[in-house]
């Protein structure tokens, strides 16, 4: 049976120098195809400048979001 369902542990520790969530989120963002659908579920996703460019002007695909805080959602709005 093919996977419709793809779970990746991920890592940032800024201090340290290790952006590895930040530099596959970025990449998710821009890359992902015309039309995927991106389920989004974080308890502390930080809605940067730089994902918010992405998200809004480059990515082609569609967003379902899901965060602690619905004033995340506003932001995009």
């Amino acid at each position: 049976m093919p996977a419709d369902t793809v779970v990746y542990p991920l890592v940032q520790m800024g201090p340290m120098n290790v952006t590895v969530d930040e530099d596959v989120t970025s990449r998710l963002f821009r890359d992902a195809p015309p039309r995927a659908i991106l389920y989004l579920a974080s308890g502390y996703f930080n809605l940067t400048n730089n994902y918010r460019r992405s998200i809004v002007d480059q990515c082609q695909a569609t967003f379902e979001i899901l965060t602690a805080a619905p004033e995340v959602i506003l932001v995009l709005l």
